[in-house]
């Protein structure tokens, strides 16, 4: 591109983030954001021409959307166009353009309220482009005279294409996104457009259409630049005509969708649109509309719908009836319903945000057209028309984009006539709000929406036309333009004389004045009648005729079809009936057979009579498995070479069932307790049966109820499980069933139990020895099992004649001393001692073994005593010369001795001599002997000579307090009985063996 002082958006490499008011002039970020919040500022939007419209900042008009920017157009400026236009700036002042070659998405949110009556075309929006000779716009957003929305865009030769339409509202909010590749190749540049949020289908079919959008003013796109313009300019002068005022906000331009679609920032939230926005259905009928729910700012939750300002004897239903994305809404009238028109509020409720849309219902009577009338929407209009007559006097309502183009939408009374036809009527009034909806007559070939056609048509504000389609799938002829001043209520008048078509117009149905005469080729057997399109899909256009006459050559007899009701809904494992009936045309009187196609798997059909020449009973059957959901049912009647159908909308709904479920999934639970859970009955498709509970998989010793025992249509009930302490421990599945008659359902939950607290006894040490007149300890633990916490009581038994016990504590969480003491006339020997502790119900038992031996009897001056740390108390025993010493412990050795001492206290230079006779063999290194000791403690200084089983006779001693043991020598082979002896002369200790 050639250098200029322009401000561009970098395209590659540099979208980075969104910023709120001015753009930097810097790098390039990814969204250009205009807003009209005072925090930002208002002079980053530039006011273009502000004379003598009004640009400023306001507040919502309908309180949504705080501060916007507002566009005024007076009704004082009396010639030329009126221009109220702003564009994006940065701060330095300079315009924003876009790049030649590149790709933009511009999103907004517009507001008009109000708008001036019929002014011509108003310019909304522009991408409009600038020369140095020169400008022009290569695409623009236009309302016609109130009536739509028209994005026209420049084509190669300079002429504007309107390549999309859409209806025109007032007093509400509105979304636009364009996105555009700008380029001036009409192979590559293109526009798309999003409205309210919906990708737009142009008027050839698609969403993308393909033109020139950068405007090449000069000849030279070097040479060129554009930008993007909002507000209101008008193609004339507003005088007399009304204000027109323009509200817009959230103006962004950025590289996706989702960088300029409106309502971005910002907390979650939803709007609710209806397509269509309304409905026209018959007594017995139905129709449905599509709600949407259009995510604001990230918004990802769910919905729930309903439906309120209901007519009497019309319901509502949503599929499904809460949704993230859409729904669908199914009004049903019943034969009785209250006819005539009424605002339904859709709401959607979403914990604390409610937001609400609207849908125009009209409920009208069933057709009760004349013998050898029929009515039929031509074109498939979203919005199903009707027609009835009164004593002579024909209501029709028809919706439709318009008759007009290669394609027709309305809804069409109609005759099937042949040959030369006169088709005359008046009509007294319309209300259709778009000023190009029609009505009047027609001559049309076949009931095709794109099949040969003549008719005249009046408009509310146009006048009337003669308008033909000269071939199948032809554009439309006007054949003279429309007359203006021409409006209900006036006569219309169409004739055909074999290929000649001729229509007229009459104030009075006596003077006649012809608009036009014009050679159409047509069959012979056609239709003729009254033809109505509200020019506008969102609603509908009722007209009133009378003196209604069709004239001309009789045609064959015939017959058609119709269904009543119209519509069926039923249930699985159930049955509806509809009246089918013969309709005469021009004096029919056959037999006609009758079949059904389009059922749903799972649904019959029967009639009663197969063959009828008036009526028959349509039983339609589903199956318990029936497919749910709607579908059209098509009847056909057949006679010979005559073939007719008529439809039945068919809605087959789930049979009535339930659901179960249960919370929590899981319970843990201590044996010997108990625990609930809550099990949950849903009704599902009416249902109000009562389902009876039960539970299985229950662990051995365990039980469980329900309370209540059953449940009627939905609610709750209590299911406890209880354990007892024998209750085996694990984790088991239980299922809990409903069943209502033959239905049976089941969910699953998971118990989990642990063993009950519980405790053992240990004793320390495990066997006492103790002497008559003596006693000795051992520590009994409480060892606690499965987190037990609890107290112990404890007591002894199996104790010998002559011995006590008591504990210390007599009670207790942790441990006890018990201490057993022996009288001096306690039995002798060895018994089993019992220590029972005891928790309530927890009882568990431990043992010590106890040996009792008789009192020593020591010569005089002797001593025993047990050294160190034993863990059986040791004796010693005197009898005829003979010594017997018993002694525990862990040996004579290292710092610290534990053994059982017989000893005299003595004083000086000693010699000790003794005959070891034997010595028990509880380990090699046993050791029996005799010493010299400096105290009892068990760490003092000695010296020693033993025998031992297995090691010999040893000499050692300890040569100071505390310090280890020392084996001065070793006479290996030696056992019992052998002398011993230790001779101390002052502190020489000198030992012997015999």
């Amino acid at each position: 591109m050639k250098a200029k002082s322009t401000t561009t958006i970098l395209h590659h490499g540099l979208w980075l983030a969104a910023i709120l008011g001015l753009l930097s002039c810097g790098s390039a970020r990814a969204v250009l954001y205009w807003e009209a919040l005072t925090n930002n500022g208002t002079a980053v939007f530039e006011g273009l021409e502000q004379s003598p419209g009004i640009i400023g900042v306001a507040s919502d008009p309908l309180g949504e959307f705080g501060n916007v920017y507002r566009y005024h157009l007076t009704d004082t400026y009396t010639s030329g166009k009126e221009r109220c236009e702003s564009r994006g700036t940065r701060t330095n002042g300079v315009n924003f353009r876009v790049q030649y070659n590149q790709a933009y998405y511009i999103g907004w949110r517009a507001l008009w309220t109000p708008m001036p009556v019929n002014p011509g075309w108003v310019c909304l929006f522009q991408m409009h482009g600038y020369g140095v000779t020169g400008q022009g716009a290569p695409m623009t957003l236009r309302c016609v005279n109130n009536d739509g929305f028209l994005w026209a865009q420049a084509n190669a030769n300079g002429t504007n294409v309107d390549f999309l339409h859409m209806p025109f509202k007032t007093n509400v909010w509105q979304t636009f996104v364009v996105h555009t590749f700008l380029s001036t190749n009409f192979t590559q540049g293109y526009f798309e457009v999003w409205y309210n949020g919906v990708l737009q289908t142009n008027i050839y079919g698609t969403t993308r259409f393909y033109g020139p959008t950068w405007n090449n003013v000069d000849g030279n796109w070097q040479d060129s630049y554009n930008l993007f313009k909002w507000g209101c300019y008008r193609s004339g002068a507003m005088d007399g005509k009304g204000d027109g005022i323009a509200y817009m906000s959230d103006a962004k331009i950025g590289s996706t969708y989702a960088d300029v679609a409106p309502g971005s920032g910002g907390n979650p939230d939803f709007s609710l649109s209806a397509s269509p926005g309304s409905l026209t259905i018959i007594q017995g009928n139905n129709g449905t509309s599509t709600i949407t729910v259009n995510p604001v700012n990230g918004y990802n939750g769910t919905v729930s719908l309903s439906a309120s300002g209901l007519p009497s004897g019309v319901t509502a239903s949503f599929n499904p009836s809460s949704t993230t994305t859409s729904s669908t809404l199914t009004l049903s009238a019943s034969s009785t319903a209250a006819t005539g028109t009424a605002t339904i509020t859709i709401t959607g409720a979403d914990g604390t945000l409610t937001r609400t849309t609207t849908v125009a219902l009209t409920v009208n009577p069933p057709s009760n057209l004349p013998p050898g009338w029929t009515d039929a929407d031509i074109g498939s209009p979203a919005i199903a028309g009707y027609a009835s007559d009164s004593s002579g006097t024909f209501t029709v309502s028809g919706s439709g984009s318009d008759i007009w183009g290669t394609s027709d939408q309305f809804n069409y009374a109609y005759q099937s006539v042949s040959g030369d036809q006169t088709v005359i009527a008046r009509l007294a009034s319309e209300n259709g709000t778009a000023t190009y909806a029609k009505a009047g007559v027609m001559i049309r070939e076949t009931t095709a929406a794109d099949a040969v056609e003549a008719s005249v048509l009046l408009t509310p504000a146009n006048g009337v036309a003669m308008q033909v389609r000269p071939a199948t799938g032809a554009a439309s002829i006007n054949m003279t333009g429309w007359i203006t001043g021409v409006v209900p209520p006036q006569w219309v008048k169409i004739v055909r004389s074999g290929s000649t078509f001729t229509g007229y117009y009459s104030a009075d149905g006596s003077t006649w004045t012809q608009i036009a005469s014009t050679n159409v080729t047509m069959a012979t057997s056609a239709t003729a009648g009254l033809a109505v399109t509200s020019h506008d899909t969102a609603s509908a256009n009722t007209a009133t005729f009378d003196n209604v006459s069709i004239s001309g050559s009789s045609p064959p007899p015939d017959f058609s079809l119709s269904a009543s009701p119209g519509s069926l809904t039923i249930v699985q494992g159930n049955n509806g009936t509809s009246t089918i009936t013969i309709n005469p045309v021009n004096g029919y009187n056959g037999t006609v057979s009758l079949s059904a196609s389009g059922l749903p798997s799972g649904v019959t059909a029967s009639f009663n009579p197969s063959s009828t020449t008036t009526s028959s009973t349509l039983t339609l059957t589903a199956s318990s498995t029936a497919a749910t959901g709607t579908a059209t049912v098509t009847i056909t009647g057949t006679d010979g070479t005559l073939t007719h159908t008529t439809t039945i909308s068919l809605t087959v709904n789930p049979a009535p069932d339930f659901s179960i479920t249960a919370t929590p999934s899981s319970q843990t639970v201590t044996a010997g307790n108990g625990t609930s859970y809550t099990t949950t009955i849903g009704s599902l498709n009416g249902f109000s049966g009562t389902v009876s509970l039960s539970v299985g998989g229950l662990p051995s010793n365990a039980s469980a109820s329900f309370n209540p025992a059953s449940v009627t249509g939905s609610g709750n009930s209590t299911l406890t499980v209880n354990t007892t302490t024998s209750t085996p421990s694990g984790t088991y599945t239980l299922t809990i069933t409903g069943t209502s008659g033959s239905l049976t359902h089941s969910t699953t939950v998971s118990l989990t139990v642990n063993p009950a607290p519980d405790f053992s006894l240990s004793a320390s040490p495990t066997s006492l020895t103790i002497t008559q007149g003596n006693n000795g300890t051992s520590t009994i633990t409480v060892n606690p099992i499965n987190g037990y916490s609890g107290t112990v009581s404890l007591s002894v038994s199996g104790l010998p004649s002559g011995v006590t016990a008591s504990f210390n504590p007599a009670s207790t969480t942790s441990s006890s001393t018990l201490t057993l003491t022996a009288s001096s006339t306690a039995t002798t020997g060895t018994a089993t001692v019992t220590i029972t502790g005891t928790d309530g119900t927890l009882t568990h038992t431990t043992t010590i073994s106890l040996t009792v031996n008789p009192a020593s009897g020591l010569p005089a001056g002797w001593t025993d005593a047990d050294i160190g740390s034993v863990g059986l108390a040791g004796s010693a025993s005197y009898s005829g010369g003979t010594f017997t010493v018993s002694g525990s412990g862990s040996d004579i050795w290292g710092t610290v001795d534990a053994f059982n001492y017989a000893y005299q206290s003595v004083s000086g230079d000693q010699t000790i001599v003794a005959r070891v006779v034997s010595v028990q063999n509880t380990s090699s290194w046993a050791k029996s002997g005799i010493m010299v000791r400096a105290s009892t403690s068990a760490n003092d200084t000695y010296v020693a000579v033993y025998v031992t089983p297995g090691n010999g006779v040893s000499m050692q001693y300890r040569n100071g307090t505390g310090t280890s043991a020392v084996d001065l020598g070793r006479q290996t082979g030696l056992t019992a009985p052998y002398w011993v002896k230790i001779v101390r002369s002052g502190n020489t200790f000198t030992g012997y063996s015999s």
